[in-house]
């Protein structure tokens, strides 16, 4: 991923409600830029004993590389923990972009909402890949997922040629239960 990582530590709760960012992305923002990356992203690391990431948030590790001129940036990694019994876990509601995604508990669940989506796809404005998908990974006490956990290459036919290999989804735990995904 990219240099650094944005780190979050909390005794009780982390919450991104409904209009809430973090953006570790490093895009062409100038008057006449393009949007596409510049840099690497930087790494997400959140860990409290409750994680909630409220439908409309956003934690965004992405990258949008530029084929046309061969500028390949690589996406931050993503990682949420929340351990001990004193939490309710993780839940997302909103949406995390990035490179590896990780969701970790111990004695709490996890769960993915009918709103969320987990996406380690590196997607251009027009929706083609342009990196290589990563892994996502949910493991906990038990996993719920009604949102959309998405690690696929999308055919990219017309850019640069390229053919993208998927990414990775895991689910460890002693009770999954997955619909609508």
């Amino acid at each position: 991923g990219g240099l650094g990582t944005f780190a979050l530590v909390a005794n009780s709760s982390i919450t991104i409600d409904a209009h809430g960012v973090i953006d570790t992305r490093n895009l062409d923002t100038s008057l006449l830029g393009t949007g596409l990356s510049v840099a690497n992203s930087a790494g997400i690391l959140l860990t409290a004993p409750t994680i909630n990431v409220k439908a409309g948030g956003q934690l965004l590790a992405n990258v949008d590389n530029d084929l046309v001129n061969n500028l390949i940036f690589a996406p931050g990694d993503v990682t949420l923990t929340a351990l001990g019994a004193a939490g309710s876990g993780i839940t997302v509601a909103g949406t995390i972009k990035g490179g590896n995604v990780a969701l970790t508990t111990d004695l709490t669940p996890i769960s993915v909402a009918a709103t969320g989506i987990i996406d380690t796809r590196q997607l251009n404005a027009a929706g083609y890949t342009t990196g290589i998908p990563l892994g996502i990974t949910l493991a906990g006490s038990s996993i719920g997922v009604a949102g959309q956990l998405l690690a696929n290459a999308v055919d990219i036919s017309g850019t640069d040629g390229t053919a993208y290999v998927p990414g990775n989804i895991t689910l460890s735990s002693q009770s999954i239960t997955v619909a609508n995904t």
